[in-house]
């Protein structure tokens, strides 16, 4: 396969793409659609939230924001938001979090006052603004990244798209469908053609690659298959080895992990029920935090690819008023104290503002040395956020002393 990426024979004529075989190369409603399609994490098309992450990770936002892979996979992408005045482009956003909103021009020009409309709009795709606040995006998306004129907007080109589109094609390695990596090369040399980019030698490479995954699909398919159970059996298994053979410094009696899927590891005195008492039943929790590995999950392709994201979070079935207060407590008054130790690590985990997950990093490792370097990694992990586990007990208990009225202390 190597060797044939290599030749990459290239071939005479380029053809035509779907939109100009229908006559429709330059009509906006179907760029957006197709558009729409692709962001869309929850669409069949087999790019997670890959296509959406570089698309926004290319916008130049004025106020700092990062758009990680894991947040963005929860994200809703909604064509065509009910605004107070008309309807927007695009929206994409995280409830109770941020949200994106594109407006997208191919050969028209912004209509009047319009961007001006949907910035002072109180909601979007009928929520509140304010409940994403601070974080609201405008992008402004033209051929020449010509200004709008809201000044709350950030303008962009449809290169920037391209661009984007061309990282997943580039680095897709077989991984994404056959017919999406098709659709997708087709969609970016429509954009090609009206914004005069088009480079026809990079669209051959893109189809000799196709062919090439095509002519290996079996074999990769095989791949495929035994990462699978791979991951299967460390699902199974995962708390027993992290434990036994990959026990972490700062590991006392004090913590456990949940025997589940969901790589759950918690001091015992952050899991309480309603009373406070600590439990380890799932069903009784009313109260409480824990860090969480995200590895379990077919999209998450920990044991391909090398990768894992690590939290802390408050699940979405403890009690809301306690999730609310510790919310609000993390964001306030132990900040500061969580951005001090996070200051002394080797690794900028990223302190998060939401309701659920309250810090947040990914960890890399070389996944071609096997499933022992996902373990050690795990260890390096829980060793990173132990130095938080005194803060993170304060807000915890301070949160559940607030909301009980002083009913439960510690």
């Amino acid at each position: 396969m190597a060797e044939e990426l290599d030749a990459l024979p290239s071939v005479d004529e380029t053809p035509k793409t779907t939109l100009g075989i229908i006559g429709r190369g330059e009509e906006e409603n179907y760029w957006n659609s197709i558009l729409r399609y692709f962001l869309d994490p929850n669409e069949p098309h087999g790019l997670d939230a890959e296509l959406l992450k570089e698309v926004l990770n290319r916008i130049p936002f004025e106020k700092e924001f990062s758009f990680n892979k894991r947040e963005l996979e929860d994200a809703q992408v909604v064509s065509e938001p009910q605004m107070e005045h008309g309807r927007a482009d695009i929206a994409v956003y995280v409830e109770d979090e941020w949200f994106v909103l594109f407006e997208l021009k191919v050969g028209s020009g912004e209509g009047e006052n319009q961007t001006r409309k949907y910035a002072d709009s109180d909601e979007v795709d009928g929520i509140p603004k304010d409940d994403f606040d601070p974080s609201k995006f405008y992008v402004f998306v033209s051929k020449s990244g010509k200004p709008s004129e809201a000044d709350d907007f950030v303008d962009i080109s449809w290169k920037s798209v391209v661009d984007a589109t061309d990282e997943i094609l580039t680095s897709s390695k077989g991984r994404y469908p056959t017919k999406t990596t098709a659709q997708l090369m087709d969609f970016k040399d429509s954009i090609d053609r009206v914004i005069t980019m088009t480079d026809p030698e990079d669209q051959r490479i893109q189809e000799e690659k196709t062919k090439t995954y095509a002519q290996y699909s079996e074999d990769i398919d095989t791949l495929k298959t035994a990462v699978k159970k791979t991951r299967e059996r460390e699902v199974d298994r995962w708390y027993d080895r992290f434990v036994n053979e990959f026990k972490p410094e700062g590991w006392t009696e004090d913590w456990n992990c949940r025997r589940s899927k969901w790589g759950q590891i918690y001091r015992d005195d952050w899991w309480l029920d309603e009373n406070g008492k600590q439990t380890k039943d799932w069903s009784d929790l009313t109260y409480f935090v824990h860090f969480r590995s995200l590895f379990w999950k077919e999209k998450y392709e920990t044991f391909s690819k090398g990768d894992f994201q690590f939290n802390t979070m408050v699940n979405n079935s403890a009690d809301d008023e306690y999730r609310h207060e510790f919310k609000r407590l993390c964001n306030n008054k132990y900040r500061s104290d969580l951005k001090e130790i996070i200051s002394e690590l080797d690794r900028n985990i990223e302190l998060k503002r939401g309701i659920k997950n309250h810090t947040e990093y990914i960890y890399t490792f070389d996944a071609t040395k096997g499933t022992d370097e996902f373990y050690k990694t795990l260890r390096t992990a829980f060793e990173d956020h132990v130095k938080l586990a005194p803060v993170i007990t304060e807000v915890h208990q301070t949160a559940v002393e607030n909301v009980t009225d002083g009913e439960i202390t510690f």
